[in-house]
């Protein structure tokens, strides 16, 4: 407090000012993060509702080296009618990749080949 003393303002004052700030703050710090966290639902949900091959192509990719999360989505992907194509030399891709938007999703060619650049 003593800023604020120096500033012309009594210390009764600034400590009441104080606890309204961290009073405010508790509210506000999760308003704010609950507000947001709203907003991503509702446009991943949106995706998902219209896009849905393109989400879950994409969580594929985001988790290529977890083997305990890939599975998982794999079933979502069957839960939702979207074929997994199996590696195809021609058409795959060292990632997950959709097909015209058919409900289908290739899956990569090479295990190995995650961090090829020329495929």
């Amino acid at each position: 407090m003593p800023g604020c003393v120096r500033n012309g303002i009594d210390e009764v004052s600034a400590n009441k000012i104080f606890d309204e700030m961290a009073e405010f703050a508790k509210y506000a710090f999760n308003k704010s993060h609950a507000a947001a966290y709203a907003v991503v639902s509702y446009r991943t949900a949106y995706i998902k509702a219209y896009h849905p091959e393109a989400l879950l192509a994409a969580t594929l990719n985001s988790f290529l080296g977890n083997l305990d999360k890939v599975p998982m989505y794999i079933d979502e992907c069957r839960n939702l009618q979207i074929e997994i194509l199996k590696p195809d030399i021609n058409k795959s891709k060292t990632r997950f990749t959709i097909e015209d938007r058919q409900n289908k999703v290739w899956t990569r060619k090479y295990k190995e080949c995650r961090n090829c650049s020329s495929r």
